[in-house]
């Protein structure tokens, strides 16, 4: 039939040949039977056709016709075979690709479960011991070493497991609404010893208007907290943070969090977002950690359909992250008093602008 619709396009453009009709038959055949079918049927079209146009054409305008044509339909036979070996190879290769994804997820939970299992007597033991009035302070401190390093690898542990998660689309979010203010108060809370024990005047300033959003609550915890402790981990002693939130443009909400710490090189911008990148080969050292706080932040953001994003004037001067994220009308149509949340939970006066 497509050949034929073919024909008739061509003979109203002035062409009356019959080998369009061929060239539907070597495409049929090629595409329903495949390279070897193709040929044949260029080959028999060929004879067909040269025996249909002796009677009318010249021998060597004929000769000229019937090797235009068997050039075209072996071509065509060659590249469609081609081209649809290339696409079951690559379907084969995605297919490939997502078992040894899915297999190294496995791996990875299993891993960390049976990495996690022997740490639990060292935290008990470590906790009782604690509690011994026997033991001296410099055992104690000892001791708070150790508890603090444990917590340190069941955290980059389930970092790990999280990332490989997120990035296989394996991170079940529990959806509900819920008002964004709440998870960042909570990581905000979370996180405010470590600030205090590095001086850091950690303040939160929450002027969002329209705040609530579709979201996994712990989820969103995790964004946050993993944001605010970056942000205090390279933050130097007596620094300052802010975290703030605002009303975005398009229905949605703004979270930044705003450190005077390190900065980002300029450079590394585009990086940092990866897994096991830090924004240089020095951070590492200096900073210690795995890179995977903010490549996990960025899976679960975009599972929540929103944005992540870095800014830095430069090294020294600071960094500001910021999560955006649509918004969903409030329960009966309210919404909260700018900055009365802030002013509740952090006891502070609210500054004249949201920062964002």
């Amino acid at each position: 039939m497509s050949a034929l619709v073919l024909r008739e396009l061509l003979a109203a453009a002035g062409y009356t040949g019959i080998w369009p009709l061929f060239i539907g038959a070597v495409l049929v055949s090629t595409v329903y039977g495949g390279v070897a079918p193709g040929l044949v049927t260029s080959l028999l079209s060929m004879v067909v056709g040269g025996w249909l146009l002796l009677q009318h054409h010249p021998a060597h305008y004929l000769v000229l016709q019937v090797m235009v044509f068997g050039l075209v339909a072996i071509l065509t036979t060659v590249l469609w075979s081609v081209m649809r070996r290339r696409l079951l190879e690559a379907e084969l290769a995605c297919k490939t690709a997502e078992s040894a994804s899915a297999a190294k997820s496995r791996l990875l939970a299993v891993v960390s479960h049976e990495l996690r299992a022997p740490l639990d007597p060292v935290v008990l033991i470590s906790e009782m011991l604690k509690r011994e009035p026997w033991v001296p302070p410099s055992i104690r401190e000892d001791l708070q070493i150790i508890r603090r390093n444990v917590d340190l690898e069941v955290r980059l542990l389930d970092d790990v497991v999280a990332l490989a998660r997120a990035a296989n689309g394996g991170a079940q979010l529990k959806a509900e609404r819920i008002d964004l203010h709440d998870p960042l108060l909570e990581a905000v809370q979370v996180c405010q010893p470590e600030a205090v024990e590095k001086n850091i005047d950690l303040a939160l300033r929450l002027f969002a208007l329209n705040s609530h959003v579709c979201g996994d609550p712990m989820r969103l915890d995790q964004v946050f907290w993993n944001l605010i402790r970056n942000a205090i981990k390279f933050t130097p002693m007596g620094g300052r943070i802010s975290v703030s939130t605002c009303d975005g443009p398009e229905g949605r909400v703004i979270v930044e969090v705003t450190d005077t710490g390190i900065g980002i090189d300029p450079e590394h911008l585009s990086a940092i977002f990866g897994a096991f990148q830090q924004g240089g080969k020095d951070i590492a050292s200096r900073f210690g950690g795995m890179g995977l706080g903010l490549a996990i932040c960025q899976a679960l953001t975009d599972a929540h359909r929103g944005t992540l994003s870095a800014a830095s004037p430069g090294v020294g001067k600071g960094a500001t992250f910021r999560v955006c994220l649509p918004t969903v009308p409030p329960p009966n149509g309210r919404t909260a008093a700018r900055g009365s949340r802030a002013e509740q939970q952090q006891g502070q006066d609210a500054p004249a602008e949201a920062g964002c």
